[in-house]
């Protein structure tokens, strides 16, 4: 019985051994582009070449569902592996697919920021300008290329950095336009000649709303961190106070196109503030000019007579209102 026993054990272990061996030869020995053992034989249908560009597609995560833009896209990658000279692809659907990049290759297409010499120009918010115009300009770029184009600006630089900041219908794409390379422009509503373009785009953009807006928002702190406070003593900027708001911006700006979507960016420009933040504020607002007291006064009591059961909070604004800036509600004695 032992000799039967160590007669199977052997056995077993030679035949463990054998194929462990195997193993490692196929794997270390056998990836020389030669058909592995474990390939399929040649009478067996592969999966369609189909479901391979399924696959590269995936690879390089490229969603669209024109295959040829697709591979274009992956091959011009020059920072992601090809997958099919890694090995990721086997048998002759790899070589089509390996083929038709090749092809692809042969004639890249020209990235369409390569066909200008422009110059990026990302600057802070606090120093856009916004103002909308379609123009017609004359541009030379830094490479001395002379090009006519339409574009529809989206917002200016400052005095300091005179650039425009438009969608160029040429290209197709945001681009960044130095005023000083703009050799020529038209209005393409009005028809009228423009000489300077960053100077007639700035006094666009002073006659606008936003700049309205703008200028509140730099010099009337005190009243946005106010009517913030207020607006949201509830948790909601509800569409009732808006109009309150926005009807109070109007009557201090003497600007009627003042809508619901500016007050709000206008209370929006602070921080949702503290209780001792409205108090300063409101001791701000006291110590300044007596029309603008008086209209925030009313806008305060206004957006609390929107709530029907104002909570404790909006209470003791009305309160600190009355006692800072000494105009009291209607019906108060």
């Amino acid at each position: 019985m032992e000799f039967i026993a160590l007669t199977v054990t052997s056995a077993f272990l030679i035949y463990f051994y054998a194929a462990l061996f195997a193993s490692f030869y196929r794997h270390f020995f056998c990836n020389d582009g030669s058909r592995r053992t474990n390939d399929p034989p040649n009478d067996v249908i592969e999966p369609s070449s189909v479901e391979y560009e399924k696959q590269f597609r995936s690879l390089y995560r490229v969603p669209s569902s024109d295959a040829a833009a697709e591979i274009r896209a992956a091959s011009n990658s020059a920072s992601k592996p090809d997958a099919l000279q890694v090995g990721r692809f086997d048998s002759p659907a790899r070589l089509r697919i390996y083929d038709r990049i090749n092809d692809v290759r042969e004639s890249p297409v020209e990235p369409e920021f390569s066909k200008d010499a422009w110059d990026p120009w990302f600057p802070a918010n606090e120093y856009r300008l916004p103002v909308e115009a379609t123009l017609e300009i004359e541009y030379t770029d830094i490479e001395d290329q002379f090009t006519s184009r339409r574009i529809t600006t989206q917002y200016i630089g400052t005095p300091s950095e005179k650039m425009v900041s438009a969608y160029c219908h040429l290209r197709r794409a945001n681009r960044s336009f130095r005023n000083e390379r703009i050799e020529g422009a038209v209005d393409c509503v009005s028809g009228e000649v423009i000489d300077d373009v960053w100077e007639w785009l700035y006094k666009k953009h002073a006659e606008s709303v936003e700049a309205t807006v703008r200028q509140m928002i730099e010099k009337e702190k005190a009243i946005a961190l106010a009517l913030h406070f207020v607006a949201r003593a509830n948790g909601v900027f509800s569409a009732k106070k808006k109009a309150v708001v926005a009807a109070a911006l109007r009557a201090i700006s003497r600007d009627e196109r003042i809508d619901d979507d500016y007050a709000t960016r206008f209370v929006d420009s602070v921080k949702l503030p503290t209780i001792i933040d409205y108090r300063r504020a409101l001791k701000t607002i006291a110590k300044g000019d007596v029309y603008k007291r008086l209209v925030i006064a009313k806008c305060i009591e206004q957006m609390i007579a929107t709530r029907k059961r104002p909570n404790a909070i909006e209470t003791m604004a009305v309160e600190e209102m009355v006692k800072t800036i000494g105009a009291k509600p209607k019906g108060k004695s």
